[in-house]
């Protein structure tokens, strides 16, 4: 069966069932999807592509989601990826096409290349194609169909991932009410510590600048971000969103009691949630060691 949203025909589903369906299609990923949004996609392919982009980030991240009539609208104003991160999400996907050889070629609008670029329009891959063959990261054969993914093009990538992984600082979005103290205190501060990186939470950090851009600053500095939406702050939905917008990664928590009031735009995510603040510790160092393996700080760090 064709994929609903990126359209590959390689897709499965098991026969019979009721909506959501559960599909896997290998170019976009895992999800399910229901009556009224496979209905939207049907209506709007770039709305499909859009989604299909997202699953495959979410995949890349150990995610399923699940795509609803909430998942439409939120994915309507979905900030897209910046050019540069547009360009590296190309390169790793043609370096992850080739099994990570330094010969071979690849089709340079590749439907996974595409899908993985959030590249609607075959032209977006050609630029990318184009400005990645300027930075000698790839190399045109002669033929005008497919590129060919060079040595350098490889200590690119790595460079362009490690901008935003080298540091060892995890920046901490949270409401800085009592209990979400005791969640920072006996959950999150003591699960970052124990995955190897140095928890930042802004309110405990001595400094004399201007706050929102100190914040920002900070954002830049570390490689991820905890964000805890448990009183759904504005400025936790902020700094997450910044940080996505900068293309690193944002392990969300709540609290149990709190997560009905989630905002649709993070409800999509996979979310750790707690009862008691020590609820956090273990599933948090878990996914940090999954997502991000262990920090330098720590590099023998195991799950607890």
């Amino acid at each position: 069966m064709p994929c609903p949203l990126c359209k590959a025909p390689e897709a499965t589903a098991p026969a019979g069932q009721t909506r959501p369906v559960n599909i896997n299609c290998p170019v976009c990923g895992h999800y399910f999807l229901t009556n009224e949004a496979h209905a939207s996609v049907d209506a709007d392919s770039e709305l499909g592509f859009n989604l299909a982009s997202w699953v495959s980030e979410q995949a890349s991240n150990g995610i399923t989601p699940t795509m609803n009539q909430q998942t439409i609208n939120w994915i309507r104003s979905f900030p897209r990826p910046s050019v540069k991160r547009r360009a590296e999400l190309y390169l790793g996907a043609a370096i992850k096409l080739l099994g990570g050889k330094l010969i071979g070629r690849v089709g340079i609008a590749d439907q996974r290349l595409r899908v993985s670029s959030w590249s609607y329009h075959s032209e977006d891959c050609l630029a990318l194609a184009k400005y990645l063959e300027n930075l000698g990261a790839l190399e045109n054969p002669g033929s005008t169909q497919e590129m060919s993914v060079t040595a350098k093009g490889h200590i690119v990538y790595e460079d362009m991932a490690g901008q935003r992984t080298q540091s060892s600082q995890v920046f901490v979005a949270m409401w800085f009410a009592d209990v979400a103290k005791q969640a920072y205190d006996r959950g999150i501060d003591p699960a970052v510590r124990q995955s190897g990186y140095e928890p930042l939470r802004i309110d405990r950090t001595e400094h004399d600048e201007k706050i929102d851009d100190k914040i920002i600053a900070e954002i830049r500095r570390s490689s991820f971000l905890v964000a805890d939406f448990t009183g759904h702050r504005g400025g936790v939905y902020y700094e997450a969103g910044f940080a996505h917008g900068l293309g690193r990664r944002v392990i969300f928590t709540c609290q149990q009691g709190e997560i009905e009031k989630l905002h649709f735009d993070v409800r999509q995510y996979n979310t750790i949630l707690w009862q008691d603040p020590s609820d956090i510790l273990a599933p948090l160092q878990r996914r940090i060691l999954a997502l991000f393996g262990a920090g330098p700080l720590k590099p023998d760090a195991k799950p607890l």
